[in-house]
């Protein structure tokens, strides 16, 4: 129903308008003028509003515009987004519940980085007055299973969801939570996502620094080939184009992310997939697992085979600072933060609610050089 309906229908002679000439942003002004027609009663409760490219034509301002007044008004619970519907007004009391932020993981493994985050995130959300619900996204490969418990959740009216997962999953996820009508953000380590409906950011970790670090110190200890074992195109930390641009051969070992239900599943695949690779020939110079639980599975693989690093081959492991598995200078490191990781999430999803722009965030993983490349 447009504005000018109910505004014939309950006898309304206001216009809806906004005065340039008044201080303000102009989504400022959208945001006001809709705050006082609800509360005047022309919008009541379960009205529909108009869509925004009819908003911003009677209006005049444009359709970005119209976008970020209803980004703000749904994070203050004034209004929501129906699948299929469009936006609609909350009753008074629906409005002033706690609002409610998704924090949905990928990591339905239950892994250290992702608890971490997650609590951190929560914790800084709820000194800003959110109320944050973690979404453990199911283990069945089928994309009904996988995906109920953010169905359900949804049904809940979240302001805001957060999708931390990546590769082939992450657009699945993202395509549901566009349905919705609900502005949410990503994040990636790889390749930006495509990101339909309401994406109002993505977060990318910064890894240049520490992949630059890695491949400088390949370079300076003559390495000449490098296996890098990950996840194939759900890996959050490549650094094989890095490596090839110096002139180092890579080969690459992938674990299908989606076959592990998980994270013995994943220590298993990366440990039985290293020992056919050794078995099957000269090791390279270099072995790069991407993932902390990978590299778990590498270096039982390794000792299985009576194969030690560093004196056999060159070992970098991804790691979280704080999980533990990784101690001491044994492996060369490549490490990333989750407990700023959350903080900063935390941060950016507030700078989001209070002035409309998704914040900034630059935690960059770390390079720590361990006895693979001591003489370098």
């Amino acid at each position: 129903m447009s504005i000018s309906t109910l505004r014939h229908k309950r006898q309304s002679t206001s216009h809806l308008c906004i005065d340039r000439t008044e201080p303000g942003t102009l989504t400022g002004k959208v945001v006001r003028e809709l705050n006082d027609r609800i509360a005047g009663g022309i919008l009541r409760a379960g009205d529909r509003l108009p869509s925004r490219s009819a908003l911003a034509k009677e209006l005049g301002v444009s359709e970005f515009v119209v976008r970020r007044a209803f980004a703000e008004l749904v994070a203050d619970r004034v209004i929501v987004g129906r699948r299929r519907i469009g936006h609609v007004v909350l009753d008074a009391s629906a409005a002033r519940r706690e609002r409610l932020v998704l924090d949905v993981s990928t990591e339905n493994f239950g892994s250290f980085a992702s608890r971490v985050s997650t609590a951190e995130c929560s914790r800084g959300l709820l000194k800003r007055g959110y109320r944050v619900m973690p979404v453990i996204l199911g283990v069945d490969s089928r994309e009904t299973v996988y995906l109920a418990p953010l169905a359900e959740a949804l049904q809940r009216s979240p302001c805001f969801v957060f999708v931390r997962t990546c590769g082939s999953r992450q657009s699945l996820v993202c395509r549901m939570v566009a349905d919705a009508g609900v502005p949410y953000a990503t994040i990636t380590l790889g390749t930006a996502p495509r990101t339909p409906g309401r994406c109002v950011g993505t977060i990318r970790l910064e890894k240049g620094d520490a992949i630059r670090a890695l491949v400088r110190d390949c370079v300076k200890s003559s390495v000449r080939s490098v296996l890098q074992v990950d996840f194939g195109k759900d890996t959050y930390v490549d650094a094989s184009s890095s490596f090839r641009l110096d002139n180092i051969f890579v080969e690459r070992l992938s674990i299908p992310l989606m076959r592990c239900r998980n994270l013995d599943d994943v220590v298993e695949a990366a440990c039985e997939a290293m020992r056919q690779r050794i078995a099957a020939g000269a090791m390279p110079d270099v072995i790069f697992a991407a993932d902390d639980y990978l590299s778990l599975g590498v270096i039982a693989a390794l000792r299985r085979s009576q194969v030690q690093p560093p004196r056999d081959v060159g070992l970098v492991a991804y790691a979280n600072c704080g999980s533990g598995l990784f101690v001491g200078d044994e492996f060369t490191r490549i490490e990333h933060d989750p407990f700023l990781d959350g903080r900063e999430i935390a941060r950016c999803i507030a700078d989001y609610f209070e002035s409309g722009n998704f914040g900034h965030y630059d935690n960059r993983l770390a390079y720590r050089r361990g006895k693979s490349f001591a003489a370098s």
